[in-house]
């Protein structure tokens, strides 16, 4: 299982994002200021990587996901 927590300051607000990947249940876990959501992954991983688009705040943030399930969480055009 991958695993990965990031923090993002806006404006005078913490926002937390979580993110699990369980390959072998081919699901990935999103967790956003408390409130979680599944992601079908497929059964043993990733044939594709993929990006899921999401708000923090008023601001747009990305979380990008390799093929091998690596996530990184891009705001304001950076990686967190």
């Amino acid at each position: 299982m991958k695993e990965k927590n990031w923090s993002v300051a806006v404006d005078d607000t913490t926002h937390t994002v979580s993110y699990t990947f369980a390959r072998m249940k081919g699901r990935i876990t999103v967790t956003i200021d408390g409130e979680s959501f599944d992601l079908p992954a497929g059964f043993l991983g990733f044939k594709v990587a993929r990006r899921e688009i999401f708000r923090l705040g008023d601001e747009q943030a990305i979380l990008a996901v390799d093929k091998k399930g690596e996530a990184e969480l891009i705001f304001r055009g950076e990686s967190v």
